[in-house]
């Protein structure tokens, strides 16, 4: 991974820990740091809101359990 993967991986972790909660509901939109993030959501049951193809096909494919709507 390079410095700037390691770091997008830190904020997702970060921002996962301090901010999602089993139940929530979350809206994700587009970018690299924010597909960091899919990889760090928790087994637990969220929800999640995207408008963003990619987002939500790295969703299907990392975290198949989890609820997702794609809006837009």
């Amino acid at each position: 991974l390079t410095a700037s993967d390691q770091a997008k991986a830190r904020i997702a972790a970060a921002a996962v820990k301090r901010f999602v909660q089993a139940g929530d509901v979350i809206a994700l939109e587009g970018g690299t740091t924010v597909a960091a993030l899919v990889d760090e959501l928790p087994d637990a049951r969220v929800s999640v809101l995207t408008n963003s193809l990619p987002v939500a096909l790295r969703l299907r494919a990392r975290r198949p359990a989890l609820p997702v709507q794609v809006v837009g």
